[in-house]
């Protein structure tokens, strides 16, 4: 499974960066200069995944039983087929850890502050991402659950975030920034609190996304055949948004089950990022259920409530490499609904035939 290979090379080359400040704190020790080890980092991330690590800016470590290593201008390169020659560059990052977990196998960070990140991520015509690691040279067809990192964070601080991803068969751009996303576990191995502000631009419009709740711990979203649940609620394109659900590990065929409530004047926040004229409905509720996997999702539409119209039912999808399947069973409830809005649709005279019920 391709997200899963994503998350491990990730996560290995996270395992690779621990072990090298542990290397580089005992080279303090022996008055020995960090950044002589950049090389040996460069060559690890070049071999787990086919890509170029740069550290353009000095390693500062001050060592102690609470140790402290920051990084500015890293970079790491996008295949040499993308536009952008940079997928991920990064203007500082700032890791404070416990040294002596190190030494049995666990990563205990007291704070992790990434600033100033730039991320590019590309698809090209035939669908290949950018995210596609070269792995051939990577222990990559290990079980979930074993990637043998025991990771925790006590505070998790990312600001000032610009990512860019092109789709290639499309032809479109998605632009966005993110203001800030912080994460921290009441206690060690708890749910984290979790509080995200971006943006996101299309074109010339720009939609704001503002959530903050609680996600599964550290330990539930590495190991990767653990539920990680989640409950975020906040506003996403003008809307007011509560999703409440657990994700599951890629290879699990029921890989999501997750409730979503949504309410506000839909028509009027997404009109202006669709080409296609939606009808003047005005505000809107709805409450649905996402269930299945990647390739199999069911959407059990409890309702959807907009002017005078009541839809529920269920939408089911299959993916496969060369086909899809939708297949539908929505039932619509009209109650003295009046057709003048859909007009635009119909491309025909409708307000003549006056309010509708029925089902």
């Amino acid at each position: 499974m391709v997200i899963r290979m994503r998350l491990r090379t990730v996560f290995k080359v996270v395992l690779v960066v621990t072990i090298t400040l542990v290397v580089a704190a005992t080279a303090v020790l022996f008055n020995l200069d960090p950044n002589d080890y950049k090389d040996r980092l460069s060559a690890y991330v070049a071999r787990e995944t086919g890509r170029t690590l740069a550290i353009e800016g000095k390693i500062e470590l001050e060592w102690g039983r609470t140790t402290r290593i920051a990084m500015r201008d890293v970079s790491l390169s996008n295949p040499t087929w993308a536009q952008a020659p940079e997928m991920v560059h990064i203007t500082e990052a700032d890791i404070r850890f416990e040294l002596l977990p190190l030494l049995g196998g666990r990563v205990d960070i007291d704070s992790f502050l990434l600033r100033g990140a730039r991320l590019n991520v590309e698809t090209d015509s035939n669908g290949r991402s950018s995210l596609d690691f070269d792995t051939t040279g990577s222990d990559s067809d290990d079980a979930p659950g074993e990637l043998g990192i025991d990771l925790e964070i006590a505070q998790l601080e990312i600001d000032d975030v610009k990512f860019t991803f092109r789709d290639g068969a499309a032809g479109t751009e998605t632009i966005g920034t993110i203001q800030r996303i912080k994460a921290l576990p009441s206690e060690p191995g708890a749910p984290l609190d979790i509080d995200i502000a971006a943006n996101v631009r299309l074109g010339n419009n720009l939609a704001r996304v503002d959530l903050d709740g609680q996600i599964g711990s550290w330990d539930d979203i590495i190991r990767g055949d653990r539920e990680v649940p989640f409950d975020l609620t906040g506003e996403a394109l003008g809307l007011a948004v509560e999703i409440d659900g657990a994700v599951r590990g890629p290879d699990n065929p029921s890989g999501f089950d997750v409730d979503v409530l949504i309410s506000g004047d839909a028509i009027a926040t997404v009109q202006p990022f669709l080409e296609t004229p939606l009808p003047l409905l005005g505000p809107m509720s709805l409450s649905a259920n996402i269930s299945g996997g990647q390739r199999n999702p069911i959407v059990n539409l409890v309702y959807l409530d907009v002017a005078n119209i009541r839809v529920t039912g269920t939408t089911k999808l299959a993916l496969a490499d060369d086909v899809s399947d939708l297949e539908f069973d929505l039932k619509a409830e009209l109650r003295d609904q009046g057709l003048a809005p859909i007009e635009p649709l119909a491309e025909i005279s409708l307000a003549q035939i006056g309010p509708v019920k029925g089902i």
